[in-house]
């Protein structure tokens, strides 16, 4: 009987080779993890851009034609500054569940919107809005957009972040600096 010999293969891995391989290899299931979980996860869409017609700044008439519910405050304070008349709509579906705009002279002043289902966090605000500079509450943060002053509420209370969840993002025509 014939004895067959073992052969060492021709290519040895090194340490330093094994070393890379492996790091390759995890290169290569991170990028393909993360552009499966792209193709899964929704895109934040930038849901206020749909009611810029109904901005402060805008003429009460956008407010009329989108088909808001429309009442006056009662001022018991005796307040020179004319009465503010108060426009509600509830959307049936998106990222809110209600919207307020506050009218005076004709021209909205300041729109409102509460959140659904903790649809909205201060980080989406800062990509929608293209700022980070925000002035930091506990509960609240105050922002830019547009030259008009933006605040929102957000749920909680404790230590700001950008994955706090926002349940109300404000905007008025008043001068922020």
């Amino acid at each position: 009987m014939e004895r067959i010999g073992l052969r060492t293969p021709a290519f040895v891995l090194t340490p330093h080779l094994f070393a890379l391989a492996i790091i390759g290899i995890g290169f290569s299931v991170f990028i393909i993890g993360m552009t499966a979980l792209r193709q899964i996860a929704p895109e934040s869409s930038e849901p206020f851009s749909i009611y810029a017609d109904i901005f402060p700044g805008q003429p009460e008439s956008a407010a009329q034609q989108r088909g808001f519910s429309c009442y006056y405050m009662d001022d018991d304070n005796f307040s020179p500054a004319p009465r503010a008349k108060h426009c509600l709509f509830h959307p049936d579906t998106g990222a809110f569940s209600s919207i307020d705009v506050t009218i005076s002279s004709g021209t909205i002043r300041q729109i409102s919107f509460i959140m659904r289902d903790n649809a909205v966090r201060v980080g989406d605000l800062a990509l929608f809005f293209g700022t980070r500079d925000f002035r930091r509450l506990p509960r609240a943060a105050f922002f830019t957009w547009d030259g008009k002053l933006g605040m929102a509420s957000i749920v909680g209370g404790g230590k700001f972040s950008l994955f706090r969840h926002v349940w109300q993002v404000t905007f008025t025509n008043t001068p922020f600096s």
